[in-house]
């Protein structure tokens, strides 16, 4: 699951680091100032172990963090609720890290 780390972004730049289909929801995120972007990228859904090396890639959680991807499972939000972290979603369907490897082995 590919993902970059983007630091020391200034908010305002932010929509123009984001792919097409999240773009639209950056108006929905707080706050001024500079933010940390971990922007996911490839699978329609991202689940807790791939959060889980995000987060340890990034470090001690930076104020200002925004992680944005397609869809996160119940159980990768469920980390990222364990962060100071915005979180940007192309959808709202409601994954756990089974349900969607169950679907995936099919």
């Amino acid at each position: 699951m590919p993902f970059t780390i983007t630091r020391d972004l200034a908010r305002a730049r932010l929509p123009a680091a984001l792919p097409p289909r999240l773009r639209e929801r950056a108006p929905l995120l707080r706050g001024a100032g500079s933010v940390t972007l971990v922007l996911f990228r490839g699978a329609e859904v991202i689940g807790s172990r791939e959060v889980a090396k995000a987060l340890a890639r990034l470090g001690p959680p930076p104020a200002g963090l925004v992680v944005a991807g397609p869809n996160f499972t119940a159980e990768a939000q469920a980390l990222l609720a364990g962060v100071p972290a915005e979180l940007l979603t192309e959808g709202e369907f409601f994954w756990t890290d089974q349900s969607f490897n169950t679907i995936r082995q099919l």
